[in-house]
């Protein structure tokens, strides 16, 4: 552990056939399912989609950011297109599987073991604005008549376990209610107000959050600093931010990265005084406090 900032690389572009769920990797996390509280933080890289395999999680909530290639995400309550600038995110329990677009899909993946995401209260900001709800969409109900073999993954307790099935998964024919996968256009968001040294709570650029067990803390925030006007001018740069341990999508570099885990801020062990690099990374996307971190167990270690 170091208390320095870590960034990484994009995940490479798999040499074999790799899935969604084969090409999960995990970078940090804190608590856990048995804790019911605390997250996982994954990164994706795939080049081949979900054949006769359906997966699911029984542990947390799944919030998919795709960063590169768009993702068609088949649920046993519907067809969710997802593609970078939007999220989709999956119930706890809900089967799904991942049908790529295009030839690769690079992104991100949170696991949320605390209490569902929802959208914040507005405060002092009032009715509308943020996220608004309406701009969030279910999907229409579909479903699968097929009879053939079928492999169904669970992740449960922090292991994987893998069942047999003779026929799809995907054969829910209609349903009702409010626990459903969903999407949200991070294009949609209503950026509020200029900002001269603070802002208000909730923060102006949270999306969802889950709320912990103690007042004025989340178990995650998802926030986003889309394109917006300020008084001096036009901001077009999409930044993530994160209390503790930051994950960002990086400033593009001629030579890129190597793999492992880079600093880019220093924190002096003898002084409280950060030391900036020359060229710091433009950050993206969410998230939280992290701790130690969940490993992601590689489906080729599936539980008997």
């Amino acid at each position: 552990m170091t208390p320095d900032p870590l960034r990484w690389s994009p995940l490479p572009e798999p040499a074999a056939d790799t899935d969604f769920i084969d090409g999960l990797f995990t970078v940090a996390g804190n608590g856990g399912p048995a804790a019911q509280a605390g997250v996982g933080i994954h990164l994706y890289a795939a080049n081949t989609s979900m054949r006769q395999r359906a997966f699911y999680n029984a542990d947390a909530e799944m919030m998919i950011v795709p960063q590169h290639g768009a993702l068609r995400l088949i649920t046993e309550l519907g067809v969710i297109e997802v593609e970078p600038q939007q999220i989709a995110v999956i119930p706890r329990g809900v089967r799904f599987r991942v049908e790529l677009q295009g030839a690769v899909a690079r992104g991100y993946v949170l696991e949320n073991f605390g209490a569902f995401l929802r959208l914040p209260d507005l405060g002092p900001i009032g009715s509308n604005g943020l996220a608004n709800p309406r701009d969030f969409e279910y999907p229409v109900a579909a479903f699968e008549d097929l009879d053939d073999a079928y492999e169904l993954i669970a992740k449960f307790q922090g292991h994987l376990w893998r069942a047999d099935m003779d026929h799809s998964p995907f054969d829910v024919v209609a349903w009702h209610g409010s626990y459903a996968p969903y999407r949200y256009d991070l294009r949609r968001f209503n950026t509020i107000g200029s900002i001269s040294y603070d802002h208000p709570d909730p923060s102006i650029f949270l999306v969802l959050y889950s709320p912990s067990d103690t007042p004025g803390t989340s178990n995650v925030d998802f926030a986003i600093f889309p394109p917006r006007w300020l008084v001096r001018g036009f901001i077009a740069t999409w930044r993530a931010s994160s209390w503790g341990w930051c994950m960002a999508f990086m400033t593009p570099r001629p030579k890129g990265f190597c793999r492992e885990a880079h600093p880019y801020t220093t924190v002096s062990p003898r002084t409280d005084r950060m030391r900036q690099p020359s060229r710091r990374p433009s950050p993206l996307i969410c998230l939280s406090r992290m701790s130690s971190p969940i490993p992601w167990r590689s489906c080729s270690k599936h539980a008997p």
